[in-house]
């Protein structure tokens, strides 16, 4: 039998194609965590992503903040108001998923 290329195999054939492949955008912060999973899994099935990592800095009051993160969040929410991290966004359809609980 003939090698299949990564991310041609029937179990992604439900992922739209743009150029050929998927194109994504993953968010999440700076480290290893939820988003994890996700920049793997692109990343072993060579879908094209792009990868943003939000930087936390903490405040003199002890709790973290990330104004970039703040900033995308206002524009992200347009589309799906229950946006959080980690989301990912689906460049051919335009959807917004985001992590829940």
């Amino acid at each position: 039998a003939a090698a299949r290329a990564m991310g041609t195999g029937p179990c992604f054939g439900f992922l739209p194609k743009v150029g050929g492949l998927p194109q994504l955008t993953i968010g999440y912060g700076d480290f290893r965590g939820l988003g994890a999973p996700m920049r793997m899994m692109c990343a072993y099935t060579g879908v094209r992503h792009q990868d943003v990592k939000y930087t936390a800095e903490q405040k003199s009051t002890g709790s973290w903040s990330s104004p970039e993160w703040a900033k995308h969040k206002r524009e992200l929410a347009q589309i799906n108001p229950l946006v959080r991290l980690p989301y990912v966004i689906n460049h051919s359809t335009g959807e917004v998923v985001a992590q829940s609980n």
